[in-house]
């Protein structure tokens, strides 16, 4: 079964695009690098749980080697993340309002990048703020949350 590409940039109604939908096996890499460093778990330990090597490990999560469907839900099962989360960056399309609070958290990570002088790639920012995103929803995070313990999450 293959996994369907979805364009980064779907739109609104209003013309606002959305800057977290992202399905590229490097996005979902750096999406499980977050929950994983959200549960506390060395890529060694998570490996172990999920049945793989430790290389192989590394390499979904840095993007280097796509995911099967198989994967994918023992993943989204270990750590009970909903999997259109996993695969796409999104459960829910962001409305308008949700969008305008994306583009602001997204200034806040672009600033502290900048400042920082880190460079993330466009699959690691994506994911990034579709993890903020996803706890802004259920009421976990702030609006303002720091921009900082979100980007040191993949890095």
């Amino acid at each position: 079964m293959h996994i369907v590409k979805v364009k980064a940039t779907l739109q609104t109604k209003q013309n606002i695009t959305n800057p977290i939908v992202d399905s590229s096996a490097e996005a979902i890499g750096a999406r499980l690098s977050i929950v994983r460093h959200e549960y506390e778990k060395t890529q060694a330990e998570l490996a172990q749980e999920l049945g793989i090597s430790l290389r192989a490990y590394h390499h979904y999560e840095k993007g280097q080697r796509s995911f099967s469907v198989e994967l994918l839900a023992k993943i989204a099962t270990f750590f009970e993340l909903d999997l259109n989360w996993l695969v796409l960056g999104i459960v829910d399309e962001p409305s308008v309002d949700d969008l305008k609070h994306i583009e602001s958290f997204t200034e806040a990570v672009d600033r502290y990048l900048k400042v920082k002088k880190i460079e993330l790639s466009n699959a690691q920012r994506r994911a990034v703020l579709a993890r903020w995103f996803q706890g802004r929803q259920h009421r976990r995070v702030e609006h303002r949350d720091s921009a900082r313990i979100w980007v040191e999450m993949v890095r």
